[in-house]
């Protein structure tokens, strides 16, 4: 706890931490940080988590979403999905139709 502290002094430097560990794939640092941060949130509220944490509202993930070209992404991503899904019933139907016959 002792190194934590004094490598990241405040949120901000402990979120940049933590995403740095993750893309660099340093797993020990990355529980650290996460521990810390759960050290940090344990007796909070759900309200002071949000804003802690700096949680967005649904609406304000979609914009920045939009706004970053993702929400394309998810469309096509969803889109790819439940054409899937749609292939899928299909070949259930026919499988079923099989069995009756």
């Amino acid at each position: 706890a002792t190194f934590i502290d004094g490598v990241a002094k405040n949120k901000k430097e402990l979120y940049d931490l933590m995403l740095a560990a993750h893309y660099l794939d340093i797993k020990p640092l990355l529980m650290l940080c996460c521990a810390r941060t759960a050290a940090f949130i344990k007796d909070l509220s759900f309200d002071e988590i949000e804003d802690a944490l700096d949680f967005r509202s649904p609406e304000e993930i979609a914009e920045a979403m939009k706004a970053s070209g993702k929400a394309d992404e998810a469309d096509k991503k969803g889109e790819a999905d439940d054409k899937k899904g749609e292939d899928d019933d299909k070949k259930e139907d026919i499988a079923d139709k099989k069995e009756d016959e």
